[in-house]
Parts: C-alpha cells; structure tokens; sequence
C-alpha cells in the first residue's frame, strides 16, 4: 500500500480545509469509516502503533538529543539520520508517514533517512486546534492541519543548515544548493551532508525568518503529491508491531466485554469482579 498526498493543505488524507498553523501549534487529520462512527458518538479515538523499524518507540527523546536541533519538529544527527518528531497517533490512517513527509519536502531530506518518533505529551507546543489545544487524534484533522506548520518547519531547518555551510566555507549563502540531504556548492564544486554540518552547526538565537512563499512548488516537490510507502505497513503485515493492547505488566487487570447472545435479553445484577 502507498500513500499519496496532494500537496493541498486539508486535502492530503481527508479533503477538511483547517486554517494555518504557527510551527508551535497544530492539529491532526485521518480518513478512516470506523472512528467516524465513534466521533459520531461523541467519541474521540486515541491510537499508539510501536515497535515499526522506522518508527521508533520514543517520546521525541531522540530528537531532542540530536546533535542539531533547530525546533521541537526535526533533529539532525552527525551520522545523517534526520528524526521527525510525529504529533499524531498512527491509528491506521497513515499520518505517522504523512506528516512528517511535509517537513522533510522542505528540508530536501532523504526520505531514506529519516526515522520518525512519537511525540510525548505536550499539548503546548503541539496540541490539537480542532480538539481546543488537547492532544488528540480524530475527526480527519491530522494532515490538512499540520501540512503548513511541518513545511515551514521543515524549510527553517534547511536555511539554517545553508547559512552553517555558507559561513564554514565563506561563500555566499546564494549560491549554495540541497539535495537528497547535501547542502552543495557548484561554483566550487563542494558538498557536505546534512549530517556533517550537524557535527559544528550552532542554533542561533534568532532563527532565520521563513514564509509560505518559500515553500517548494507542488509542481517541484519530491514527495508530496507522489506514492511514497507508509513506514508502518511492513511491521504490521508481519506481526511485528506492537500495539497498546499487546502491553502486559505484571500485575495488570484486564478487561473485556461481555456481549450479549440474545437479542431480547437484559443485564441481571451482579457482583463485581477482578
């Protein structure tokens, strides 16, 4: 199964338009007939997916402690793996491939090597507009609201690491060019990888400015609007990943419905049970 964004904000998994979001704040979108009925039940569905090769079993941890960390989205690791923090749980309508897809189109990150976290709970920096700044996902408000904050985000980090590489090799930052993780220099004929200049990279205190008008046009993208694999699918297809339900403790109850046989029958009084 591939997985194909359009590029539109709000089109990419549901067709929902959602306004803006600053890089600090977003949402969460899906497309899937079940949690629609439970929303229609005044439900909200919260899923985990862990253990996916490429989806690591993390809070974010492992970008935070990348060597160059430009914002709470993205860190960047001197061997090259780029760590995209995801805001939405994987509950099946691919937003843990989605989302982090649109910050890694404007870093001109190789898709290759980037290894997608969960994010921990921390409702202020991503909390989800549609739910009133709570950390949830439903209701289709994944991608179409987080397409513009991720892509901004994502376009920040690749300035930032076109000014580290212009200031190292005092050339001017105009000249300078990425691709697929490179940050090049053809007048010279330099290149040095992302993961290079994760090794001296400063975060200044001022980040440098972005806008919508420096996005990547659809028409020029690399992976939004393509079929690009879901990171999850092979864990899942073979057993390996592990869900919220597959959690044991010692010592942990469980629980489990009693569904009723009958079509006419009544619950009887009785005693509660461990």
């Amino acid at each position: 199964m591939q997985l194909n964004i359009n590029g539109k904000r709000g089109e990419a998994d549901t067709g929902a338009h959602m306004p803006p979001l600053s890089l600090h704040h977003a949402v969460t979108s899906v497309r899937i007939s079940r949690r629609r009925f439970l929303l229609s039940r005044g439900e909200i569905v919260i899923g985990v997916a862990l253990g996916i090769p490429a989806l690591a079993a993390a809070d974010g941890a492992d970008a935070a402690t990348s060597p160059l960390k430009p914002n709470h989205w993205v860190g960047i690791g001197t061997d090259g793996i780029v760590t995209i923090v995801s805001p939405a749980a994987e509950i099946g309508q691919g937003s843990m491939t989605a989302v982090p897809l649109c910050l890694a189109e404007d870093l001109d990150a190789d898709w290759g090597k980037v290894k997608v976290v969960q994010a921990g709970a921390n409702a202020g920096l991503i909390g989800n507009q549609s739910f009133g700044g709570a950390q949830a996902t439903g209701g289709a408000h994944t991608t179409g609201a987080y397409y513009e904050a991720l892509r901004l985000a994502g376009a920040q980090t690749r300035q930032l690491l076109l000014m580290a590489a212009a200031e190292r090799w005092k050339a001017p930052l105009a000249e300078l060019s990425t691709t697929l993780g490179i940050v090049v220099h053809r007048r010279s004929g330099r290149s040095m990888s992302y993961g290079e200049i994760a090794g001296f990279a400063e975060v200044p205190a001022v980040l440098p400015p972005v806008s919508v008008a420096m996005l990547k046009p659809l028409d020029q993208c690399r992976y939004l609007g393509k079929g690009v694999a879901r990171l999850d699918l092979a864990a899942k297809a073979t057993g390996k990943a592990v869900f919220g339900i597959d959690v044991r403790r010692d010592g942990m109850p469980r629980g489990a419905e009693w569904s009723n046989q009958h079509g006419q029958a009544r619950p009887a009084p009785r005693p509660f049970c461990r």
